[in-house]
């Protein structure tokens, strides 16, 4: 039987292989702002897989294969133009399809909707129905959470895709 020593942080580390902290995110997908692209790994799948991996995949074909410490230091968001040159891409290769529930990405900042932590950011849902008295029904496939968008707050949520 081997018998244990107790190491120094000095001997340990020279025991022990390290990764450095931008690989270590990219191995447990540690980028952040994947909102859209999990709302388009949602969609393309009929909203049986929305997981980050499955928008880590979708980021990294947008952005490139390479570009994987650029997603782990600065987010995998995406800019309005982002958002029209992959949908043309998409309608260009032939894989853009509505979705025939009706179903679309919705963008808005989250200062104006009152159920979103107010974060000035840009942020993307699912819109699953617009209802009669105007309101949103949307699902946010980052927390898997449903919930409503009041009709004076619907305004304020563009329709990215779809």
């Amino acid at each position: 039987m081997k018998k244990l020593e107790k190491l120094t942080l000095k001997e340990l580390g020279s025991e022990l292989n390290f990764i450095g902290v931008v690989e270590a995110q990219r191995l447990n997908g540690g980028y952040d702002n994947d909102c859209f692209w999990r709302c388009v790994a949602y969609l393309q799948s009929g909203g049986a897989s929305y997981t980050e991996a499955s928008a880590e995949i979708l980021a990294l074909s947008y952005f490139g294969s390479d570009c994987g410490d650029y997603l782990s230091a600065n987010g995998a968001g995406v800019t309005s133009p982002d958002i029209a040159t992959y949908a043309t891409n998409l309608a260009i290769d032939g894989n853009y399809h509505l979705d025939p529930s009706g179903a679309y990405i919705g963008m808005f900042n989250t200062n104006n909707i009152s159920s979103y932590n107010a974060t000035g950011m840009a942020h993307a849902v699912i819109v699953q129905c617009v209802n009669e008295d105007g309101s949103l029904e949307i699902f946010d496939p980052q927390d898997g959470s449903y919930t409503i968008i009041p009709s004076e707050e619907a305004n304020y949520v563009s329709r990215a895709m779809y």
